[in-house]
């Protein structure tokens, strides 16, 4: 009676265990809506901008428009046509950007090159 609980209870739990490893096989969706912006200034945190990446792959980030891709393999972003972005890293699991300023670029409160962007409850 014990093995045939023990049995059934595998079978039962089955489908959920090959469903689990099957979606974390499958790659990421890519990260879309829209975020808020941080980075430094003097040291001090501050918001950088607002960024709205769209799922057609259009963005407006501080009213500037551009292009993004995203790698669903590597996670990163890349942008084009934008003022102030070069390049980003997507954590899937928070759903936060970093991002990466273009070097010819200055972008008030982002000192340091790089910006993160959490999602918006807007």
């Amino acid at each position: 009676m014990r093995l045939l609980k023990t049995l059934l209870g595998f079978l039962l739990s089955y489908p959920l265990l090959t469903c689990s490893i099957l979606t974390s096989l499958l790659p990421s969706p890519p990260p879309g809506g829209n975020f808020i912006c941080y980075g430094t200034e003097n040291g001090m945190g501050a918001q950088a901008g607002n960024l709205l990446l769209n799922p057609d792959g259009t963005l407006n980030f501080n009213a500037y428009e551009g292009t993004w891709e995203y790698n669903a393999d590597t996670h990163e972003l890349t942008f084009k046509g934008n003022r102030y972005l070069a390049t980003g890293i997507y954590f899937p699991d928070s759903n936060f950007l970093t991002l990466t300023l273009k070097s010819d670029e200055v972008l008030s409160h982002a000192e340091t090159g790089t910006i993160t962007c959490s999602p918006s409850e807007e």
